[in-house]
């Protein structure tokens, strides 16, 4: 077995390859919350596509210029109040914020559908 450690500024991946059967699984580790917030993502072989196994805990960063506007398309793309958001970073000089939204999808067209209405919206610049 085979394990690759990559750090960035909110989430430890841990990569567990295991060689016999060229299956990856990867962890999704929050520093934010200090908990395994997804372990649905499996890949089959290297060059196939990626399998997510539904229902799951999805995680979106969401860039625009007003923490509060930002706040208020969540509430309207997710009104059931089933999410989690934390403030994450504000850019050098002030003029970008962004919030990370955790929330469970039951689906690979919800988790799209969700990505579109926020990405969509006029209050955000940015959606990943």
């Amino acid at each position: 077995m085979k394990s690759i450690l990559h750090l960035t500024p909110q989430w430890l991946i841990f990569v567990f390859v295991l060689s016999f059967s060229g299956d990856v699984r990867i962890y999704l580790h929050n520093l934010l919350f200090d908990s395994i917030l997804t372990s649905c993502i499996f890949m089959n072989g290297i060059d196939k596509k990626v399998q997510i196994d539904y229902p799951c805990n999805w995680q979106y960063k969401i860039i625009g210029t007003e923490l509060d506007k930002i706040k208020a398309v969540i509430r309207e793309v997710l009104p059931e109040g089933n999410y989690q958001a934390a403030e994450s970073m504000k850019s050098s000089h002030g003029k970008y914020v962004s919030l990370n939204l955790t929330t469970q999808v039951a689906d690979e067209e919800e988790r799209h559908r969700i990505y579109r209405l926020i990405k969509n919206h006029a209050d955000v610049e940015m959606v990943m």
